[in-house]
């Protein structure tokens, strides 16, 4: 079965389609079919599962960037280097470390790209 959530799934290979799940579990025997297309099967949602799951999982090495970025330099401090309040050294430190968490991101990102089943993304940590 699924090992990211149905709706997860669908958002990624039928972004904008009207569904529904009827009962108490989310599995495909629940899902309700509302749109005028015609309903994936089964297997073609498990054929995007690992897509999804990469997607998804970009999104959250990206959120975490964004979260270690503003930890170690909070907006304030990023916007007094763009306007120049600090000296020439203080300003190439921020911009080096901010550069640094981008770098360290992009290379998980690719890290995730290469990864060949749904576990290894949901296992992978950054």
């Amino acid at each position: 079965m699924f090992k990211i959530s149905m709706a997860d799934i669908l958002q990624h290979g039928w972004a904008g389609k009207q569904w529904a799940i009827r009962g108490d579990h989310m599995d495909y025997l629940n899902l309700e079919w509302l749109d005028v297309s015609a309903k994936p099967s089964e297997q073609e949602m498990l054929d995007i599962e690992l897509v999804a799951a990469k997607a998804k999982m970009v999104v959250a090495i990206k959120w975490e960037a964004g979260v270690r970025i503003l930890a170690a330099y909070p907006s304030w401090k990023q916007s007094n280097c763009a306007l120049g309040a600090y000296d020439e050294s203080t300003t190439a430190a921020i911009k080096s470390g901010i550069a640094s968490v981008r770098s360290a991101s992009d290379a998980a990102e690719v890290a995730v790209a290469a990864l060949e089943t749904v576990e290894a993304v949901l296992a992978y940590t950054w």
